[in-house]
C-alpha cells in the first residue's frame, strides 16, 4: 500500500486511542479515511469499529476499496450499514455507516454492545445526523461506556469547537501532501448561465491542458445533464457522478480513464471529500451547491442553490493537486471569494427537526442538555414539538408517549409512520394506498415525476433504486408487504393519506394555476386538470413573492380529505368590507388557512361578531397587523409596564404577549367586540381599561409605584415615561425607560433615576427649545460637566432668549425664556 502523509501520526494516534478520544485534522488526500481505520484494526485485532460517512455513495465505494485491500468481499472483515441496505457478518470488524444509522443503533442499544470505537469522518460538513450521533455517543460514553473511544476526523476542522465537547481528547494534525494548484477566477455568473459557462470553461481547459482528467463541480443533477448535452469532445469520455446513480455507473466515473482518452467527471458535491478519483489535474468549480432547507410554511424540504463556503472551495481545489500540480478554475471573482462564508452553516439550523426531536425525547434528553456544537433555534424546536403533539407522539408537557416510542422505532418521518401504523391498525384494507403514499413521500426526490399514473405505473413495473429503498423501509416498518397493483389503487385516497401525514401540504385552487396551501403560502401548480380543486403537494421549490413552485402533486377530493381528517374541517365566521365600506359578516368553511366556501350572513341571523373579529385580528385582515391587538399608544405603554413588572418578579411575561391575550379573549375582550361594527369602533375601544381587568389588584398597586407611567422633572412638569426592550440572540431582554424633555427643565438634576426596583435606569432624551434632539444620557451629572458645555455654546447662538447657564447642575430649571425668569438676564 502506498505511503500517505497521515502515516506519520498513525503510530502515536493508535497508541493514544487505547485510553483517549482523538481529534484528527488532515487535508484532502492525507489518507485519513483509508489508513486510519485499517491501522486501528491492525493495532487492535480483537476490537470492532464503526466508521461514519455522510454520503451513501462514499460508504459503498470506500467499503469496497478497503475490503479489496484485504483481498475480501464486502461483508466479511469490512461491511456497511445504510438505511435499507446492509452487508455485514459475524466476522465484520469495521462497519461503515451513514450518519443516521448510528443514531438508530444507539436508540436500540445505548451501550453500543460489541463496538469499541466510533470514527466520525468528514465531520466538518456538519451533517445534522453526525452532530446528533456524536452527541448521543458522548452521552453513552459518559453514562454507560467509559471504555468507548471516539475519533473525529476532518479536513477543515474547527478543533477548538470540538474540544468544548471532548475536552480531554488528544489532537493530531497531518499536514498532508498536496501539490501546487494554480487558482483561476473566471468572474461572476448567474445560475441561469451556469451550465453554458461551465461547458465553455471545460472546453478551454481541455485545449490549454493537454494531460490529466477534469473534475467539474455542479450544484444539481439538472445542471449536470444540461452541461453533458453541451459537451462535444471526441477524445474525452464524460461521466456524471451523483448519489442517484447505480453502483456500476458511479464506478465508471471513479475508474481511471481508458488509455489514450481523457475523462471529464461532472459531479455534485459528493466528489468533494472521501471519494478518490485518480488522474484529476484540473478542477472546474461552479461555486454552487444544492443546500437542503426546510420551509416551515409548506412543510417541505426544498433545495436552494447557494454559494459554497471558503472551506468547501478549498476542499474542491485540493482535488486537482493530489498526484501532481494542477489548476482550479472558479466561476466567481476573487472579490466574491472573500465574501464567501468561511464555513457552511450547520445543518441542524436548517432542517425539519420533527424526527430528531422524537429521537432526543426517546433518548430521554432535550436539545438544551445534549452536547451539541450548535443548538437549534427555539422556534424550530417549538414547531417540531407541536407536530409531534398533534400525532400523539409527545404529551402537552413535552414527554414522549408510548405511541411516540413506537414511532421512534420506525425508520420513517414520524408523520408518515403515524399514518401507516394507524391505517394498519384501523383500516388495513386501505394499506396499499397508504403504502404508495408513504413510498412517494420518501422517494420523491429521486423520481422523475411524470404525473401520478405514469410515475407509479413505471415504478411498480421497473422500480428505481430510490423507490426500492423507500419501499423496503415502509415494508419493514409494517413487518408485512401488501400486494401493490395499479388496478387496486385510489389516487384520491393516496393523496389524502399524504395530506394526513403532512396537513400543511394540502392545497386548494384559488384561480387558474394559483393555489392556497393549508399552511398559508400560495402555490403555483400548472400541471393539474382544470376540474381538480384539491391536491396534495409532494415536491416544490421556493418561488418569487413567497410562493411555492410545485413540481409534483397528486389530485384528491374534498370527500377523501374529510373522511380522514373530519376534525380539521370547521365552520367559522369572519368580517369583510362590502362595496359601500360597511362591515358585514360571512360564514366560512375552512381547512386550516384554506377557505373553500363562503356565504354572507343576513343581519337577522345570529352572528357571532366577537368570533369574527378575533379571526380578522389573528389573520391580519383589512390592514390590521397579523396576531396583534390594535392597541393605542396608552394601552401599548401600559402593556410594556406590566411586562417589566412581571420580569422583575422573576416570572415569564409570555402571558402578556399579543398571541396569548388573543387566545384568552373570552376573559376580557369578547363582550366589547360583540358591540363593534366598524374598524373605527374597534380601534376606539378602551383598550387599557379592558387589559387592566386581567391584572390582579396587588399587581395594579405595584405597577403604579414600581413602573410609573410618568416622571416629575425639576421644572415641576410631569413627563411620560416610554418603556421598551431589546431582545438579544439568546432571547434575553434588556429594558429601557426613557423620557423626552427639554434640557432647561432638567437643570439641577444630578442623581440617577431608577424604576422597577433599580432594574432599569431612566434615560433622558434632552431636547432643544424647538423640541429637536440634543443629547441622550442616563447620567445627568456627568453630562452637565462634559458635553453640555459644547452644546450650550451652540445653543446660546441659536436660542439666545433661552437660559443656558455655565453651571446647570446648580441652576434653576425652567420652562420659560430668560425674560420671564426672575433674576436671570
Amino acid at each position: 500500500m502506498p505511503v500517505f502523509p497521515v502515516d506519520e501520526v498513525i503510530p502515536s494516534l493508535v497508541r493514544h486511542f487505547e485510553t483517549n478520544d482523538l481529534i484528527l485534522s488532515a487535508p484532502p488526500g492525507a489518507g485519513k479515511s483509508t489508513r486510519v481505520p485499517m491501522a486501528l484494526m491492525e493495532h487492535f485485532p480483537n476490537k470492532r469499529f464503526l466508521l461514519l460517512q455522510p454520503r451513501r455513495v462514499v460508504v459503498r465505494h470506500l467499503a469496497n476499496f478497503l475490503a479489496s485491500l484485504l483481498n475480501e468481499k464486502v461483508g466479511q472483515t469490512i461491511g456497511y450499514r445504510m438505511r435499507g441496505e446492509t452487508q455485514v457478518s459475524s466476522n465484520t470488524r469495521l462497519t461503515l455507516v451513514t450518519d443516521g444509522v448510528l443514531t438508530r443503533m444507539l436508540q436500540q442499544d445505548p451501550e453500543l454492545t460489541g463496538i469499541d470505537g466510533v470514527l466520525f469522518d468528514e465531520f466538518h460538513e456538519r451533517n445534522v445526523h453526525a452532530d446528533m450521533g456524536l452527541a448521543l455517543a458522548i452521552e453513552s460514553q459518559q453514562g454507560l461506556r467509559d471504555d468507548l473511544r471516539l475519533l473525529i476526523m476532518s479536513a477543515t476542522l474547527d478543533v477548538g469547537a470540538i474540544q468544548t465537547l471532548l475536552p480531554e481528547a488528544k489532537v493530531f494534525s497531518s499536514q498532508g501532501k498536496m501539490f501546487d494548484v494554480t487558482e483561476h477566477y473566471l468572474g461572476d455568473c448567474n445560475t441561469q448561465e451556469l451550465a453554458k459557462r461551465v461547458a465553455s470553461a471545460i472546453q478551454q481547459a481541455i485545449k490549454k491542458h493537454h494531460n490529466g482528467d477534469v473534475l467539474v463541480f455542479l450544484p444539481s443533477v439538472k445542471h449536470i445533464r444540461q452541461c453533458q448535452r453541451l459537451l462535444h469532445l471526441s477524445h474525452c469520455d464524460v461521466h456524471p457522478l451523483f448519489g442517484g446513480l447505480s453502483l456500476d455507473e458511479q464506478s465508471c466515473a471513479l475508474a481511471p480513464a481508458q488509455q489514450g482518452r481523457r475523462k471529464i467527471v461532472l459531479a455534485t458535491n459528493i466528489a468533494e471529500t472521501s471519494l478518490t478519483i485518480d488522474g484529476i489535474t484540473v478542477v472546474i468549480d461552479s461555486g454552487r451547491e444544492n443546500q437542503a432547507r426546510f420551509d416551515h410554511g409548506s412543510a417541505m424540504t426544498t433545495l436552494d442553490i447557494r454559494m459554497i463556503s471558503q472551506a468547501s472551495a478549498t476542499q474542491r481545489m485540493g482535488r486537482a493537486g493530489r498526484t501532481a500540480s494542477g489548476d482550479c478554475y472558479r466561476l466567481w471573482s476573487q472579490s466574491a471569494h472573500g465574501r464567501l462564508a468561511k464555513h457552511a452553516k450547520p445543518q441542524i439550523k436548517e432542517v425539519d427537526l420533527t424526527s430528531h426531536l422524537l429521537d432526543v425525547c426517546a433518548w430521554g434528553a432535550d436539545f438544551d442538555t445534549l452536547p451539541l456544537l450548535d443548538k437549534p433555534d427555539s422556534a424550530q424546536v417549538e414547531r417540531a414539538q407541536k407536530q409531534l403533539e398533534s400525532i400523539g407522539a409527545l404529551s402537552v408537557s413535552g414527554q414522549i408517549t408510548q405511541w411516540g416510542k413506537k414511532l421512534a422505532n420506525v425508520s420513517l418521518h414520524p408523520g408518515v409512520a403515524n399514518m401507516l401504523l394507524t391505517v394498519a391498525s384501523e383500516t388495513p384494507q386501505q394499506l396499499p394506498n397508504a403504502v404508495i403514499g408513504a413510498v412517494l413521500y420518501e422517494s420523491i426526490g429521486s423520481l422523475q415525476w411524470e404525473g401520478f399514473d405514469t410515475t407509479v405505473a413505471k415504478q411498480l413495473s421497473q422500480p428505481s433504486i430510490g423507490w426500492k429503498n423507500a419501499l423496503g423501509r415502509v415494508q419493514r416498518s409494517l413487518k408485512q408487504a401488501p400486494a401493490l397493483s395499479m388496478t387496486h389503487l385510489d389516487k384520491h385516497q393516496i393523496a389524502a393519506y399524504i395530506g394526513q401525514a403532512f396537513m400543511q401540504r394540502v392545497a386548494f385552487r384559488v384561480k387558474d394555476d394559483e393555489w392556497k396551501m393549508a399552511s398559508g403560502p400560495r402555490a403555483i401548480i400548472d400541471t393539474m386538470p382544470s376540474y381538480v380543486n384539491w391536491c396534495v403537494v409532494l415536491h416544490g421549490q421556493a418561488y418569487k413573492e413567497g410562493k411555492i413552485k410545485v413540481f409534483a402533486a397528486i389530485e384528491t377530493s374534498l370527500d377523501a380529505l374529510k373522511t380522514l381528517m373530519p376534525q380539521h374541517f370547521i365552520s367559522t365566521q369572519s368580517l369583510f368590507l362590502d362595496k359601500a365600506k360597511q362591515l358585514k359578516a360571512q360564514s366560512e368553511l375552512r381547512f386550516f388557512d384554506i377557505v373553500y366556501e363562503r356565504a354572507p350572513l343576513e343581519s337577522n341571523q345570529n352572528i357571532n361578531w366577537s368570533s369574527a373579529w378575533l379571526t380578522m385580528i389573528k389573520q391580519g385582515q383589512h390592514g390590521l397587523p397579523s396576531c396583534r391587538l390594535p392597541l393605542n399608544q396608552d394601552a401599548l405603554q401600559w402593556l410594556e409596564r406590566v411586562k417589566l413588572l412581571v420580569h422583575i418578579s422573576g416570572e415569564s411575561d409570555r402571558e402578556w404577549e399579543h398571541e396569548v391575550l388573543l387566545e384568552k379573549a373570552d376573559q376580557w375582550l369578547t363582550p366589547a367586540l360583540d358591540n363593534c361594527r366598524s374598524i373605527k369602533q374597534l380601534e376606539s375601544l378602551p383598550w387599557q381599561s379592558l387589559l387592566q381587568s386581567l391584572l390582579p389588584w396587588d399587581q395594579s398597586q405595584q405597577l403604579a409605584s414600581l413602573c410609573p407611567s410618568s416622571l416629575e422633572v425639576a421644572s415641576g412638569r410631569t413627563i411620560p415615561i416610554v418603556y421598551s426592550f431589546l431582545t438579544d440572540s439568546a432571547g434575553k431582554k434588556t429594558w429601557r425607560a426613557q423620557v423626552s424633555v427639554k434640557m432647561q427643565e432638567c437643570y439641577g438634576m444630578t442623581s440617577p433615576v431608577f424604576v422597577a426596583r433599580g432594574a432599569c435606569r431612566v434615560t433622558f432624551a434632552l431636547l432643544s427649545p424647538a423640541n429637536r434632539p440634543l443629547q441622550t444620557t442616563d447620567d445627568l451629572a456627568a453630562f452637565w460637566q462634559g458635553s453640555y458645555l459644547d452644546i450650550a455654546k451652540e445653543m446660546r447662538g441659536r436660542y439666545p432668549k433661552h437660559f443656558w447657564p455655565d453651571n446647570p447642575a446648580n441652576s434653576p430649571a425652567t420652562t420659560v425664556t430668560k425674560a420671564k425668569m426672575k433674576g436671570v438676564s
